[in-house]
C-alpha cells in the first residue's frame, strides 16, 4: 500500500456567484509520492499534445460520475443523496464549466460496509474499494465515507492515482464544492502548486527566512527542483525552469506551501524568497493551493492540462460511444399539494404526500423529519412518481418535508421545505386515497369536519350523512371546480356516520364511514 504524506487542503464555502471561499483547514491524503505520479501523467499528456492543437472550445463534454454513498454494516451513517446533488451542481455551475465540463450522475451506489465507511484508507478498506472498482471503471468514482482516513481525522479527502478513485469525508460533500474540485484537479493530472513542499515546512528549513532557500527539496522517493520567481529562468533540454520545477506550470507563481497556516488574508506579504533572493508572490486564488478564503479558479495552463488528460487514452472510459445525450434542464418551482399547514392530513396513521409533476424530472428525492435540519427521525426515498404515502408517522407531531426533482444531468433546483402538524386522530374515512371524486374527511375541532376532494372538472355532487339509526342528519349539494375542493361541515354530534357521495351524471355512488369526535 502506497505511503501517503499529509498535505494541507481546505474545506470551502461556496459564496454567491462564482466566488468560492474556504471554510476551514484540514489535510489532504494526496501527498508527495502521489503528486509525483500525477505530475508524470501531466507531463506525458503534454508531450503527446506537443505541436498539436487542442479541439476548439464551446462543445460541452459530459463526464460520468459514480457516487458511492457508504454506510456501516447496519446501513447507518449514509449521506443523503441530496448533498451529492448539491455537490454536482456546484462543480458544474461554479468550477468546471470553465473547461466546458459538465458532470452527470451515471450511478449511485448504496453500500453497507463498515470497513470502507469507517476507514477507507485501511488495508481492508482499500481492498474493498479496489474490488468495487473492478466492475465500475466506467466513470469517475467518488467514495463518500465517515472519514477519509481514520488514523488522521484531519484528512478531508484524497485522490488515489494508483487506484484512480477519490475518497472524501462525507462532511465535505455539499454545495461547498471546492474540496472535491481540488481532488478532481488531481484526478485530471494537476499537482499542487507547491509540489515538493508537502512534507517540508519552509519556515523551519530557512529558520524563518534567515537562511537561504534550498535549490531542491527531498523526500523518500527522490527530490523536486525548487521553483523560482522568474518565469524566464532556463531549465534543461531547452525548456524553461518553470516548466520542470514544482507543478510544471509557468502561469502558477512559485508557492512553497505558504498558504498552510497563513492568516493574513488573500495577499501574502510574508518573508519567503526564492534561491535568487526574490520575494515570492504566490497565487492565493488557485484551486490547487492552500490559501484560506481565497480559492476560486484554475489558470489557463492548468485548464489546458485538465482537457488534455480528459482526451488521453487513460480516460477513454469517460468518453462514451455513442455520446451521452443530456436531458433538458429542470427549471421553475416545485408545487406542493398536500400536506401543508393549511391542508393537513385527515389522520396521523396514513398520510398521503402529493406534489405536481416537474417537467424533465426523472426522479424525486423525498425527505421528511421532525426538525427543519432534517436530522431528527429522518426518512428519505427515491421515487419516480410525484406522490407517496407514509403510515409510520407519529400523531400530534410537527413534520418538515421537501422534494428534490432531478435527472442525470440537472440537479440544481433548490427545494422548499414544507411544514405540517400531524393530527392526533386516525384517518376518519375508510379510504384515505385522493383519487378524483373520492372524498376525504379531515376532523377539526369537536363536532366539525372538512370534506376534501379532487374533481377532474366542474360538476355538482350530492352528499348525505346518515347516523347509525338510519336517520339522515345532513344533506348538501356541492358545486365542485376542477382541482382540489373543500367543504366545511359543522354542528355534528359525536358519533359514527355513514356518508353517501354521488356525482351528477354518474350512476355509481360512493359510500363510507366517518367517526366524529
Amino acid at each position: 500500500m502506497n505511503r501517503i504524506l499529509n498535505c494541507a487542503i481546505l474545506a470551502f464555502l461556496l459564496a454567491s456567484g462564482t466566488q468560492i471561499q474556504a471554510q476551514s483547514s484540514g489535510s489532504c491524503g494526496s501527498g508527495l509520492e502521489d503528486n509525483a505520479l500525477i505530475k508524470q501523467r501531466m507531463l506525458k499528456n503534454r508531450e503527446h499534445w506537443q505541436d498539436r492543437l487542442l479541439p476548439r472550445g464551446g462543445a460541452v463534454n459530459y463526464i460520468p460520475v459514480n457516487i458511492w454513498l457508504m454506510a456501516n454494516d447496519n446501513g447507518v451513517g449514509r449521506l443523503s443523496i441530496s448533498r451529492a446533488l448539491d455537490l454536482l451542481c456546484c462543480l458544474n455551475k461554479s468550477v468546471y464549466n470553465e473547461m466546458d465540463f459538465q458532470f452527470y450522475l451515471n450511478k449511485v451506489f448504496f453500500e453497507n460496509r463498515s470497513y470502507v465507511y469507517d476507514d477507507p484508507s485501511s488495508q481492508l478498506g482499500e481492498a474493498y474499494i479496489r474490488s468495487y472498482m473492478l466492475s465500475n471503471k466506467n466513470a469517475i468514482n467518488i467514495f463518500v465515507c465517515k472519514v477519509a482516513r481514520a488514523s488522521d481525522p484531519n484528512v478531508l479527502a484524497f485522490y488515489n492515482p494508483q487506484g484512480d478513485y477519490i475518497v472524501t469525508n462525507k462532511d465535505y460533500v455539499n454545495s461547498n464544492c471546492t474540496t472535491l474540485a481540488h481532488e478532481l484537479g488531481h484526478y485530471f493530472s494537476l499537482p499542487h502548486t507547491f509540489y515538493g513542499w508537502e512534507g517540508t515546512d519552509y519556515n523551519s528549513i530557512t529558520s524563518n527566512c534567515s537562511k537561504p532557500t534550498p535549490l531542491v527539496v527531498s523526500f523518500a522517493g527522490g527530490t523536486v527542483n525548487v521553483e523560482f520567481v522568474s518565469r524566464d529562468k532556463p531549465g534543461t533540454g531547452g525548456k524553461m525552469l518553470c516548466e520542470q520545477s514544482a507543478d510544471g506550470f509557468c502561469d502558477t507563481p512559485a508557492d512553497y506551501n505558504l498558504g498552510l497556516g497563513w492568516t493574513g488574508g488573500c495577499n501574502y506579504d510574508g518573508c519567503a524568497k526564492d534561491p535568487d533572493d526574490q520575494k515570492l508572490d504566490p497565487m492565493e486564488t488557485n484551486l490547487m493551493s492552500y490559501f484560506l478564503n481565497c480559492i476560486s479558479t484554475f489558470t489557463p495552463q492548468q485548464r489546458d492540462a485538465v482537457i488534455k488528460d480528459y482526451l488521453s487514452s487513460d480516460r477513454n472510459y469517460l468518453r462514451r460511444t455513442p455520446a451521452y445525450s443530456p436531458l433538458p434542464e429542470i427549471t421553475g418551482q416545485l408545487v406542493y399539494n398536500f400536506p401543508t399547514n393549511t391542508n393537513p392530513p385527515p389522520g396521523f396513521d396514513k398520510v398521503q404526500f402529493d406534489w405536481e409533476d416537474v417537467p424533465n424530472a426523472t426522479t424525486y428525492f423525498f425527505e421528511i423529519a421532525e426538525n427543519t435540519g432534517l436530522s431528527l427521525n429522518y426518512q428519505s426515498f427515491r421515487l419516480t412518481h410525484s406522490d407517496t404515502v407514509l403510515t409510520n408517522l407519529v400523531k400530534n407531531k410537527t413534520y418538515h418535508w421537501k422534494v428534490t426533482p432531478y435527472n442525470s444531468n440537472s440537479f440544481c433546483l433548490v427545494p422548499r421545505l414544507i411544514t405540517f402538524k400531524n393530527p392526533n386522530w386516525t384517518v376518519a374515512t375508510d379510504d384515505a386515497g385522493n383519487e378524483s371524486g373520492k372524498p376525504q374527511f379531515v376532523l377539526n375541532e369537536v363536532g366539525s369536519a372538512t370534506v376534501r376532494f379532487n374533481s377532474e372538472h366542474a360538476q355538482t355532487i350530492s352528499l348525505q350523512l346518515v347516523d347509525v339509526k338510519g336517520i339522515t342528519v345532513r344533506t348538501a349539494t356541492l358545486y365542485a371546480n376542477p382541482g382540489i375542493n373543500t367543504v366545511q361541515l359543522d354542528a355534528l354530534a359525536p358519533g359514527i356516520y355513514f356518508w353517501h357521495w354521488k356525482e351528477a351524471g354518474n350512476s355509481k355512488a360512493l359510500s363510507g364511514k366517518i367517526a366524529i369526535h
